[in-house]
């Protein structure tokens, strides 16, 4: 259990601020964009030492993390965009504002870098392993006044809340009695907690979805007029559909467009949900979303990437790399979750894969930290493969990525070598060997992106 699970008996003790505080002509996304500035001036302010402001602004922040919230649902400015804004200001703001104390003890707990780097990690992936459950376990997700939830919600010891009450607590006093220790103890706090968090919802998973066959509850269609089995007409009026949470839904009202469910006993659980008949208009949606936002973000990382490798910080400059990287698994998520993906963001993912990792290896020659020759020869292949891919989507005639299984990995390697020359470690064999794999493998693909035949398109859902 969490803060979440008491979360509307915190909102009517925090009503009378919020509403107040909400009263000026000031729309929800722009409250949660004063929310991120907010914790970016906080985590600037920790990083100077200035405790007593520092801790203010992490306490104002979270108050605006309510009226953003308030604000939507109330004055009508619910919106998916909204929605995704005030999630990822959140655990911005948290990352930013927890690295900040971290860097202003380092001095004196060198160790804390280590704590810091098991502190953002456990927080995103407590992040990750949510969303992957709310895409997997859909069947469970409900909507409570245009806001998405599910039973995973009110599992684990950590989140927002919570991560204010653990590292809060340690500002406060260590800015009371000016000792540093019980800021040392509320990171350590927030690293250990996130970690718990994340083994919390992991059995949460393996407790109720450990025996749901993906297959056998893939969402399937029906004919109007028939029943899941197709035995005669689906039973009219809404009713409560059973989760494997032990919860309860109501269902919407059946229609030709979107046909009732009933659950599958055989299998347990919900085998069929709801889904668009066959015959339904392909569902259009915008290259301006969410999911593409996401991948946007992480250019953002590069200037922190530039200054860290300047100034000699070599913990900040990995921390920017592994944002970058956690980002670049957190849009596909996004896109899956909200249904939103696109060509053109499966092509801006795989453009931003190479640009950011191609210009975190060109700063780092640029300083010495990697050799020149193979890296000039990994960007004439990146550059090689972008022709490639421009003609593979010419011979399809439409905008297409090209999928190869063995360059998504070798992705994931450059990001390796991005880290081995932040830390120095056997760079030489390292890009050399990537330099080797890189060119086997577009032998490879140049066959199958220009001579083989092309891949029909996916038909929409």
């Amino acid at each position: 259990m969490n803060l979440f699970a008491v979360r509307k008996q915190l909102d009517r003790v925090l009503h009378p601020v919020v509403s107040t505080i909400a009263r000026p002509p000031i729309h929800a996304n722009v409250w949660t964009l004063i929310g991120a500035m907010l914790g970016a001036a906080g985590s600037v302010l920790f990083y100077l030492g200035l405790l007593w402001p520092a801790f203010a602004l992490l306490i104002v922040r979270g108050l605006v993390d309510h009226i953003d919230g308030y604000k939507a649902r109330n004055f009508g400015q619910r919106s998916t965009f909204g929605a995704v804004m005030d999630d990822v200001a959140d655990r911005w703001v948290l990352g930013v504002m927890f690295a900040g104390g971290c860097l202003w003890l380092s001095p004196a707990y060198p160790h804390v870098l280590v704590v810091m780097a098991l502190g953002i990690t456990g927080a995103l992936v407590n992040v990750i392993i949510k969303l992957s459950i709310y895409a997997e376990a859909h069947q469970d997700i409900r909507r409570e006044h245009g806001k998405i939830g599910h039973p995973v919600d009110v599992v684990g010891m950590f989140g927002s809340a919570e991560f204010i009450i653990y590292f809060g607590a340690g500002v406060f006093f260590t800015a009371l009695l000016r000792d540093p220790r019980p800021m040392l103890v509320g990171c350590w706090a927030v690293a250990v907690m996130a970690h718990v968090s994340l083994l919390q919802r992991m059995h949460f998973a393996w407790r109720h979805y450990r025996r749901v066959d993906p297959a056998a509850a893939a969402m399937t269609t029906e004919r109007p007029g028939e029943g899941p089995r197709g035995d005669g007409p689906p039973p009219a009026g809404p009713r409560s559909i059973p989760t494997r949470c032990g919860s309860s839904s109501p269902a919407p009202r059946p229609s030709a467009r979107w046909p009732d469910p009933r659950p599958d006993v055989r299998h347990g659980h919900r085998a069929r949900a709801l889904e668009p008949p066959v015959d339904a208009p392909p569902r259009k949606v915008s290259n301006l979303n969410p999911a593409n936002a996401i991948t946007a973000s992480r250019f953002l990382t590069l200037p922190p990437f530039v200054w860290a490798v300047d100034q000699g910080y070599a913990q900040i400059a990995t921390l920017a790399l592994l944002i970058c990287a956690a980002l670049d698994m957190v849009d596909g998520l996004v896109a899956r979750l909200l249904r939103c993906q696109t060509p053109f963001g499966e092509v801006f993912d795989a453009i931003a894969d190479g640009f950011c990792y191609g210009f975190f290896m060109v700063v780092l020659t640029a300083y010495g930290q990697l050799p020149w020759l193979p890296v000039v020869i990994t960007i004439a292949f990146g550059v090689y493969n972008t022709y490639l891919r421009a003609a593979y989507a010419r011979r399809a005639g439409r905008t297409v990525n090209f999928r190869s299984w063995a360059m998504e990995k070798l992705v994931a390697y450059g990001g390796y070598n991005v880290l081995f020359g932040v830390a120095q470690i056997e760079v030489d064999f390292y890009l050399w060997g990537f330099v080797a794999i890189m060119g086997l493998t577009l032998v490879h693909d140049t066959k199958r992106m220009l001579i083989d035949p092309i891949d029909p398109p996916e038909v929409p859902a």
